[in-house]
Formats: structure tokens, sequence, C-alpha cells
């Protein structure tokens, strides 16, 4: 089985990253570690409620919606720290 890459979102890293990572190793060492802990928690979240069958479909829009902008704001975070 191929094992899906892509790339480090921060522009213009050419590091592919296997599926289950934000950002290359480079790249998530300059977050703000309050900001790593939000993404973390946003995603330990958002697995709990894909992991439940009871799970409302509001329940898991909310639960992605606080990933994305935990991610998002990972990414800009390294992003604004460029010369």
């Amino acid at each position: 089985m191929v094992e899906k890459r892509r790339r480090c979102p921060v522009s213009p890293c050419p590091a592919e990253l296997p599926q289950g990572l934000l950002m290359c190793k480079e790249h998530w060492r300059q977050v703000p570690k309050p900001l790593q802990a939000g993404v973390n928690k946003a995603w330990r979240h958002l697995r709990r409620v894909l992991a439940g069958s009871r799970s409302s479909t509001d329940a898991l829009r909310e639960a992605a919606g606080a990933h994305r902008e935990a991610t998002d704001a990972a990414v800009q975070a390294v992003e604004r720290q460029r010369p």
C-alpha cells in the first residue's frame, strides 16, 4: 500500500510529510508551545469525536473547525517569523 504524502504547508518548504503530521519538524519547532498544545488538543478532540459512534454532525463540524483554526494559527505563526 502506498502511503499518502503531502507537502509541509509552510511555503515554500519542500518537505514531504506522511499522513498525520501537520508540518515538518523544522517548522513545528518554530511554533510557540501554547499553539503546539492547542493543535494537539484540537487533534485529540477531533479523533474522539470521529471515534464516537453517537457523535452528531454538529459535534463533528465543531471539532473539525476547531482543529482547522488551530492548525491555521500554527502555520501563520511560523510564516510570520520569516524575514
